[in-house]
């Protein structure tokens, strides 16, 4: 509205894909929702993370600062956000120094707790041990409490035995199935994988290629790591799949717009996206006309 005020607007129209002027430039698009059961072996480093957090919670509140048991990301933001605000305004005392370092502990923790249930245990693992290696030359305090923290060592050590005995997270077995169904139904297909993080998408390259399934990552240009495309690489992957060189584009954030990505025939998403607008984007690299 605030728009249409500024603009002196007096109508405005919404054009969806069932009206008769759009309906004949779209593309049919199926949509499939897969669910998965969470295994009890992830549940056990789930349960040691969630300890951690709680112990963090009951501090808090004891400080004065109330926060709901099964607070979120956003609430944790905006608390911390409330907090370096009385900062500002030269309103602190010790205890909220305090506050804000025990949620720095939390959202670090919640971090790990996505990695676990949305990516694996790979990334999982790289995460908690680059806080573990922190917590060994950091002066930072919320750090040094993490890394001393029992449940935090039981979640590492958990997490360890998992890799040795060479549990996954169900998602990449699914991810398999659907690519090689989609690979045997259709030899010339295209399909792009997309997941918000480079450990994951490493991870998933790397099990593609122990099934022989042709693929190429796609990221950014920015070194993390050790991993970043120059813009000319770049160019060289699109073009390898366009030219049907390889088969299946696993891909982060930056090839969801503003490239000249080929159509394809399948978009995989490894985990939801919190942005409409970004889910419309990645949506939209299938469904095209040619």
């Amino acid at each position: 509205q605030e728009i249409c005020n500024n603009l002196k607007i007096d109508k405005v129209e919404v054009r969806t894909e069932k009206d008769h002027d759009v309906k004949d430039y779209i593309q049919k698009t199926e949509t499939e929702w897969i669910e998965l059961k969470f295994p009890e072996e992830l549940k056990k480093v789930h349960d040691q993370l969630k300890l951690v957090i709680k112990k963090r919670i009951n501090a808090i509140n004891q400080l004065g600062h109330q926060l709901p048991t099964n607070i979120n990301k956003s609430q944790l933001l905006k608390s911390q956000r409330f907090l370096q605000s009385k900062i500002g305004k030269g309103q602190a005392d010790f205890d909220t120094f305090k506050i804000i370092s025990l949620l720095a502990e939390i959202l670090k923790i919640d971090h790990a707790l996505e990695l676990l249930e949305c990516q694996g245990i790979i990334p999982t693992n790289v995460y908690l041990n680059k806080i573990l290696q922190e917590g060994k030359n950091s002066k930072t305090k919320a750090v040094k409490n993490l890394v001393i923290d029992p449940n935090f060592k039981t979640a590492i050590i958990l997490v360890g035995s998992l890799i040795k005995r060479n549990i996954q997270h169900p998602k990449l077995n699914k991810l398999n199935e659907l690519v090689m169904q989609e690979l045997n139904d259709n030899q010339d297909t295209k399909i792009i994988v997309f997941t918000n993080f480079r450990d994951s998408a490493q991870e998933i390259s790397r099990n593609f290629d122990q099934y022989h399934i042709k693929n190429k990552m796609f990221v950014g240009q920015a070194k993390k790591n050790g991993l970043g495309l120059t813009q000319k690489k770049q160019k060289e992957v699109l073009d390898q799949f366009r030219n049907g060189e390889f088969q299946v584009l696993v891909a982060t954030s930056v090839a969801e717009e503003g490239l000249d990505i080929p159509k394809v025939n399948q978009v995989i998403f490894y985990e939801p996206t919190a942005s409409a607008i970004r889910n419309i984007q990645r949506r939209g690299r299938t469904g095209r006309l040619e």
